[in-house]
């Protein structure tokens, strides 16, 4: 079978960079498959939005993308990776790896839909 290229396939030099975040092959025995095919149908899923169940055949089986997926949610992996990409994007932008600011604007709180007072008090002149 001829395997397709699709856009969200890991390429070679962010293969590389994800690989040292990730267990060792070797540490997951009952892994079958590659381990970069599994992280493609995982990136074709997320990217894609379909089910887990339709992805395509081009990929390891279905249950195996989605075991390892649950295992990385597990072990904090996904988490670990992302903080560590954060850190590394911003040393590389010559800023400190850590984030010292947040902005909040009035779009991220909750408030009442109409800015006045709603209800009725009969006693109140």
């Amino acid at each position: 079978m001829i395997k397709r290229k699709y856009h969200s396939d890991l390429k070679d030099k962010e293969w590389e960079i994800l690989s040292k975040y990730l267990p060792k092959q070797k540490e997951c025995p009952a892994l079958k498959y590659d381990l970069k095919d599994i992280m493609n149908g995982i990136f074709y899923l997320v990217r894609s939005g379909c089910s887990w169940r339709m992805q395509p055949n081009d990929y390891p089986d279905w249950q195996s993308v989605y075991q390892y997926f649950r295992k990385l949610r597990k072990l904090g992996i996904w988490e670990k990776i992302n903080n560590e990409l954060v850190k590394e994007l911003r040393l590389n932008s010559g800023r400190n790896a850590k984030v010292s600011a947040g902005v909040m604007d009035s779009q991220s709180i909750k408030t009442t839909e109409k800015g006045v007072k709603i209800g009725y008090d009969a006693v109140k002149k």
